[in-house]
């Protein structure tokens, strides 16, 4: 029995007409017509005694009333029960990101997750891109933002926004103002993660396409401002978008100059493990994501950035 059909027959023999009911479901008129004459057929006989007054049950219409009264209370409180879940939200929530993006967007986000979701517990972890797509399809995080991994072929991803690379110098660096040829970048002593998803693997294939050796100076497998701290010490150059790096470039302590190579660029994506049950509410966590980091791009609190071609990013 269709239970839309049901339903409607009891609004109906409620109310007492069909235009009442349609105005009081907001549905047209012939559609709970259409709904009432299928419920009839199936079950072989008339429900109503229709008049120019409205529409009054029949001996066998008030039996039916007494049975859909039950399983529309039954369907109330399934429907109620249902809002008062998706309300909660999920009970845990674990996202993870790389070190620049987390540093841009996770005080947002939390806020937005918590606003929306006030019982759910949130877990927020930073890590190399290697180990969080590791966590990722361990089961250990519901959600990440990433850099888009070139290697990867476990993970589902939503691509968002295109953040450029610069060269990040010493103070006392002479290298020019402006902007660094992918050769003179390939010539600079280098401090990179050692990591194969990342920024050694950016440097390794501009190398490769313009024939020139990188000259990795040290391997830094920390957080960007520890990379930052050995370059404001003079042991080398990095690369690293602007956000990385906004409050040292506001103090001086370091130089940030534009590579010219159409290459200089990392997209930032929205991933999920391949092959793996999704969070409870996973598209609205999704949402408030995308969400929070339009609206930080539209504020310039995450700086020298655009949405890629066909974003999912609402920007």
């Amino acid at each position: 029995m269709d239970l839309v059909a049901l339903e409607f027959f009891y609004v109906v023999a409620q109310a007492g007409s069909v235009s009442r009911a349609a105005s009081d479901l907001g549905v047209e008129q012939s559609t709970l017509t259409r709904h009432i004459t299928r419920l009839e057929h199936s079950v072989g006989m008339r429900l109503f005694h229709r008049s120019g007054r409205g529409m009054v049950l029949t001996e066998k219409g008030q039996a039916m009333f007494r049975a859909a009264e039950e399983v529309v209370g039954a369907l109330s409180r399934a429907r109620r029960t249902a809002a008062e879940l998706a309300a909660c939200g999920p009970a845990k929530i674990t996202i993870a990101s790389q070190p620049t993006i987390a540093n841009a967007t996770f005080g947002a986000i939390a806020h937005a997750l918590k606003h929306e979701f006030p019982k759910s517990k949130l877990r927020f972890v930073e890590g190399l891109g290697s180990h969080i797509i590791d966590m990722l399809q361990d089961g250990d995080v519901d959600v990440a933002l990433l850099y888009q991994p070139t290697q990867s072929k476990l993970l589902d991803y939503e691509e968002l926004l295109r953040e450029d690379l610069y060269c990040i110098c010493p103070a006392s660096s002479s290298v020019p103002r402006r902007a660094l040829s992918g050769a003179d970048l390939l010539s600079l002593p280098m401090v990179l993660p050692s990591t194969v998803h990342g920024l050694k693997t950016w440097l390794e294939a501009l190398a490769q396409e313009i024939g020139i050796a990188p000259n990795i100076a040290i391997e830094c497998d920390g957080s960007t401002h520890l990379m930052s701290r050995l370059v404001q010490q003079n042991h080398g150059y990095t690369i690293l978008p602007m956000a990385a790096v906004k409050n040292e470039l506001a103090a001086g302590t370091i130089k940030a100059v534009k590579i010219d190579h159409p290459r200089a660029t990392r997209t930032v994506v929205l991933a999920t493990p391949r092959g793996r049950a999704q969070v409870d509410s996973y598209w609205k966590v999704a949402h408030l994501i995308k969400q929070t980091v339009a609206q930080l791009v539209q504020s310039g609190q995450w700086p020298n950035v655009q949405p890629t071609p066909g974003s999912a990013c609402p920007v």
